[in-house]
Order: structure tokens, then sequence, then C-alpha cells
């Protein structure tokens, strides 16, 4: 694989709300802690119906726990978003060969490309996973030319090939 070019690209983007509380709510959702807490209340609510007529309104009330926690979560995560500005504020990236640089209100953040653990893609965003912590960053693709989307994508590639000095 050859490097990308050595020039920095400028991108602006401004994430909607609803885009951050959907990603924010699927990305948290997805963790494993939240899935095996669900498996282990599903387990209890199989063995109170087991144990009996005694114990079954303790099953009702993990079943519905189960159910009912995203829609209670969903809205809580809208809250935290609309408490919280700077995450759906307008954001310029720039990327280039020593990483990347995010500007939003007023504040600047820097991370070389080794700051990322992976790199995805789907047919609307750009992800990237951040190392040592749960966290990511999406990027529009349509904040990106298609020529900035080539040279990001190979930059991306970089992060997951791990074979290329970016």
């Amino acid at each position: 694989m050859e490097p990308p070019p050595l020039t920095e690209q400028t991108v602006t983007y401004q994430l909607s709300r609803k885009e951050a509380v959907r990603f924010l709510f699927f990305h948290s959702l997805r963790r494993g802690r939240m899935i095996r807490s669900a498996v282990v209340l599903l387990a209890v609510a199989a063995f109170c119906f087991y144990l009996g007529s005694g114990s079954r309104s303790l099953g009702f009330a993990c079943v519905l726990f189960v159910l009912l926690f995203p829609l209670f979560y969903y809205r809580n995560v809208g809250r935290l978003i609309d408490k919280n500005p700077a995450l759906t504020a307008r954001r310029t990236l720039t990327f280039g060969p020593v990483g990347i640089m995010t500007s939003r209100c007023g504040t600047n953040t820097r991370m070389t490309w080794t700051g990322f653990k992976s790199f995805t893609e789907n047919a609307t965003y750009f992800v990237l996973r951040h190392s040592g912590y749960q966290m990511e960053s999406i990027l529009p693709k349509a904040a990106f030319t298609p020529q900035q989307q080539e040279e990001f994508r190979r930059y991306g590639e970089a992060i997951n090939a791990r074979g290329m000095e970016v």
C-alpha cells in the first residue's frame, strides 16, 4: 500500500441532534456491559418463572425492564445531547500525514493517527475508534469531497493495517 499524499485537507461539518442521539444510543447499547446486563436480567426472569407463581411478578418486572429500558435510555441520551450543545456544534476537521485536528466551540483537539484503534465506514459516515477508551468519532461523508474521501480512507486503512507509518 502506498502512503497517502502529504497534504492537509480541511472539512467542516455539523451533526444534527438526531444523528448524535442515534449514534450515541446505538454505540452504547452495543457495548458488552449493556448486553450482559440484559442477558442476566432475562436469566433471572427465566429462573423466577421456573420457581413458580410466588416469584413470577419479579420475572415479569425483569422482562418489562429489559423491554422498556431502551426507550428510557434513548430519551436520556437526547437530554444529554440537549444539555451539551458542543456535541452538535459546527466542527472543522483538518487531517494530514501527522493526524487530525478538530476545532469546535473555540476548542482545538489534536490527535495523531496512532491514537486511533480502528477505522470503519458505512454509506454515510467514517468512524474512528480511539485507542485506550471506548469512544468513537463519527464524520459525515457528505462533508468530504470525493478526493478528500479517498485520502481520508487511505489514512483510515493505514490505521487498520498498522503496517504503514502515518
